[in-house]
């Protein structure tokens, strides 16, 4: 088997690719009201003053230049565009959570017929240093707070040269090698060699 063609094979039934543009007032409509949106537990979000990777619930739209809502149900993708907002939905979920905004669905407009899926994982900037602040002398200024959870365990310092890092899971989908979108679906603590 090709390596481009390795992943899971997915096509419109099993995939849900929509986006499209929202006015200013409809962000909040679009992250608080829509029921699945609220079962995608993370967000990063990027304000005019600060970058901020929180909890769903924590999501405040004055002032947000964009935003990325994730969990097991899809990933939302919002960024500002002058007065309104260009999003893109990603998920396993049928587009009529988002049917009274306006969309266009990347199956119906694409040649692609099916992409490739596979699982991926990358991580944050810096170690754990005490609950769930991590420092990395890089950013050394930067608050790098991640709404983690970590393994139970203690990790005694400098033992075995194991750290704590944050990671963000997601599923890489391609066409004929290309990526195509990103799916980020979890945050988890692990504990790394330094």
């Amino acid at each position: 088997m090709s390596r481009l063609t390795e992943g899971k094979k997915l096509t419109s039934k099993e995939l849900t690719i929509i986006g499209g543009k929202i006015k200013k007032d409809e962000v909040d409509k679009m992250i608080k009201i829509i029921p699945i949106i609220s079962q995608m537990p993370f967000a990063i979000c990027e304000y005019t003053n600060q970058i901020k990777f929180t909890k769903n619930e924590d999501i405040k739209t004055e002032h947000l230049e964009r935003g990325r809502l994730f969990g097991e149900n899809g990933d939302l993708e919002i960024r500002r565009d002058e007065d309104s907002y260009l999003w893109r939905f990603i998920g396993a979920v049928e587009a009529k959570y988002f049917l009274e905004f306006s969309y266009n669905n990347f199956w119906n407009n694409a040649d692609i017929k099916h992409l490739y899926e596979y699982d991926k994982s990358f991580l944050l900037w810096g170690e754990r240093k005490k609950d769930n602040l991590h420092h990395d002398i890089k950013v050394a200024s930067a608050k790098l707070i991640y709404p983690v959870e970590y393994p139970k365990e203690k990790i005694e310092e400098n033992l075995n040269n194991k750290v704590e890092r944050a990671i963000v899971k997601y599923r890489l989908y391609t066409s004929y090698g290309r990526p195509q979108f990103a799916w980020y679906y979890g945050v988890e603590g692990k504990k790394w060699r330094a």
